[in-house]
């Protein structure tokens, strides 16, 4: 009996004159109420696991393995005829693809191809359920009633990252993967994926892209992101930066952390330097001068602190701290610009001028995250 904000707004949208939509540059698009979303779960799935994912004494691994569960009952159920959901996105694709607006937007892929399912929604209309398909599009030239129901299903159920990607990567035996998205951004407007893949061997990280294509694994759970129709790509850029782990903290730690996995913030940083020279003072103001130690005795709880080797902003180094939720995260920095050691610190002439740029970007384990 609800109605979503991102649905209120659509109805706003769709209420301008069309031409003005049509000449906005937008693509053509619809919305799927979340009350057929909310009605299928309740329908497929029992209600007892719901109930278990709710409940704040259930561990993160039951939790992973409940999602699966729910994943696996929406992909094997079946939209019921009578809500006449496939008949209605099959008869708007149709109605579009016959319009003028069509016709004179043949050059663009999106609407010369077919159409792109994604879901833009974490379930926030419905308190309590966490598990919904985030980040996945899943794209369709088929627009048959059949398929049109499977990418709806899919993107209701799967995300690629848990499916394929990392089970790829646990078998080839990278251990521990981080897999972010942003905490302070709404899904539909940033849809990045941070994955953190921790190593030793520089060796094992470049032939990573070879070894993993390879896997059969990834080939079967991974083939609607790998077959991707070369107009319909499933992202827009992939970028990868490589890491060397400082002198002062050689090798990762996992957080130590016991507040809920949902409201956990993971802090990544990323200083650059405006030269060479003010970079290795900054490099050297976290190991010698002691700003590790210092985030050490404040209880950081920092997954790592490294230099970029390879990346698009450098000189650079990069480093990651962790907290329960939000308001532990501001009370931690409070105390660090308190701190009277960072105050000695910060203001050596040495140290002066280090950081040319500074980007923060607050980040949110997935519910398949290693940790």
């Amino acid at each position: 009996n609800s109605i979503g904000s991102k649905a209120l707004n659509l109805a706003r949208f769709l209420q301008w004159d069309i031409k003005q939509v049509n000449n906005s540059g937008s693509n053509v698009s619809f919305v799927i109420p979340f009350y057929f979303f909310h009605n299928y779960i309740q329908t497929v799935v029992p209600k007892e696991n719901f109930e278990k994912l709710a409940d704040s004494n259930t561990d993160e691994s039951t939790a992973v393995t409940i999602c699966a569960q729910i994943r696996e009952a929406i992909l094997s159920g079946s939209i019921p005829s009578d809500w006449k959901l496939i008949d209605q996105v099959e008869t708007f694709m149709n109605e579009w693809k016959s319009s003028i607006s069509f016709k004179e937007s043949a050059g663009r892929p999106f609407y010369a191809d077919g159409a792109i399912f994604r879901s833009s929604t974490n379930c926030e209309d419905l308190p309590g359920f966490p598990s919904a398909g985030l980040y996945i599009s899943e794209p369709l030239t088929d627009l048959s009633p059949k398929q049109i129901e499977t990418a709806i299903l899919k993107v209701w159920a799967s995300v690629y990252l848990e499916k394929a990607y990392l089970p790829a990567l646990h078998e080839h035996g990278f251990e521990k993967i981080g897999v972010f998205t942003r905490y302070d951004n709404d899904t539909a407007t940033d849809k990045r994926i941070y994955l953190f893949i921790p190593n030793s061997s520089v060796q094992k990280l470049l032939l990573l892209d070879d070894v993993i294509l390879k896997d059969v694994h990834l080939q079967k759970n991974g083939s609607n992101y790998l077959q991707a129709p070369y107009n319909m790509p499933p992202y827009e850029r992939i970028e990868t930066i490589v890491l060397s782990a400082f002198q002062d903290h050689p090798l990762f730690s996992l957080p130590t952390l016991n507040g809920p996995l949902k409201d956990r913030i993971y802090e990544l940083r990323s200083y650059e330097g405006s030269n060479e020279t003010f970079y290795r003072q900054k490099v050297k103001m976290f190991n010698q001068g002691g700003e590790i130690g210092i985030f050490k005795q404040l209880n950081f709880n920092a997954v790592f602190y490294a230099e970029v080797l390879s990346g698009c902003h450098m000189p650079d180094l990069m480093y990651m701290t962790t907290f329960n939720n939000m308001a532990d995260r501001d009370a931690h920095w409070k105390l660090f610009g308190d701190s009277p050691a960072w105050k000695t610190l910060s203001a050596l002439p040495e140290y002066q001028h280090t950081v040319s740029t500074a980007n923060i970007y607050l980040l949110h384990p997935t519910d398949f995250s290693d940790f």
